[in-house]
């Protein structure tokens, strides 16, 4: 009657195979998963607006950087009256809710000299600041004069544009709903 012992120790052992198996495909089944969901995400935002360029304070900058926020993209240059009119409330309103899903990611057009950094650090803007050199952003966007202004969504997709200047009650009218909602 000694039989039965090794019976049951091979019902053991193939029981732990199957469990050993088992968690195995699972955990092959899981890192699949989790690698396809990590790809699709590096991969989600494939906005038609999106664009890299050198920042002003060094390395580059890109529209996709702030992906899941809603962003200001304003077009500017130092030497446009409306452009530096518009940067104190374009400053504040960055200020007041860069904590609430909001960037302003300005685009400096074609100035190629220290002008953009230097109007930059006088003013003490702390917003990113893409330098356009060869205005290839300004014209993908279609932008026809300075300032000009696109809101982009979470997604990467255009909410609103507008042309000319824009003050604090504007900006609280057009993106502060946005950022509410």
């Amino acid at each position: 009657m000694d039989s039965p012992q090794p019976q049951q120790d091979n019902r053991i052992l193939i029981v732990n195979i199957a469990i050993g198996v088992v968690g195995l495909l699972i955990v092959i089944v899981l890192g699949t998963l989790l690698f396809t969901f990590i790809r699709e995400k590096e991969n989600a935002y494939n906005s038609e607006y999106d664009f890299t360029l050198e920042e002003v304070r060094g390395g580059e900058v890109s529209l996709s950087d702030y992906e899941g926020d809603y962003v200001l993209v304003n077009f500017w240059a130092t030497w446009c009256g409306p452009c530096q009119a518009e940067m104190p409330d374009l400053n504040a309103y960055y200020l007041a809710h860069r904590n609430e899903g909001f960037t302003l990611l300005t685009v400096n057009v074609g100035e190629t000299g220290p002008e953009p950094q230097n109007f930059v650090e006088f003013y003490d803007y702390t917003f990113p600041v893409a330098l356009d050199l060869d205005m290839s952003v300004h014209d993908h966007y279609g932008v026809a004069s300075l300032p000009a202004s696109f809101v982009i969504d979470p997604d990467g997709d255009l909410v609103t544009s507008w042309s000319g200047m824009v003050d604090r009650n504007r900006l609280e009218y057009e993106i502060t709903p946005l950022l509410d909602s």
